[in-house]
């Protein structure tokens, strides 16, 4: 027996410059581009669906998980990076950020 792991991130947020990162939703087009990947049929053999705690994560997975008729399992290990302390970062610095790393 093999087992594969697929990683996914999580779909477009919609970004909320007064709410912390781990609360963000997803946008419009990330609600479209979860339920597009659900779709695919490329997650229709899996066994299980985890996900982090976070609402961009859940939200992402719920389509997927709902399609399957599976239980999301949450795991608080997969949240986000704790970005609390340097506050909001535009795209641009913050992709420039974590490429440095």
């Amino acid at each position: 027996m093999t087992n594969t792991f697929y990683l996914l991130r999580h779909a477009e947020p919609r970004v909320n410059r007064n709410s912390p990162v781990h609360e963000w939703n997803l946008s419009a087009r990330g609600r479209l581009q979860a339920e597009e990947i659900s779709l695919s049929g490329f997650f229709d053999d899996i066994d299980i669906v985890i996900s982090s705690y976070e609402k961009k994560a859940c939200r992402t997975a719920k389509p997927i998980a709902d399609k399957l008729g599976k239980e999301i399992v949450r795991k608080k290990e997969l949240n986000e990076l704790d970005r609390s302390r340097g506050g909001f970062l535009e795209a641009e610095v913050y992709n420039k950020a974590i490429l440095s790393l």
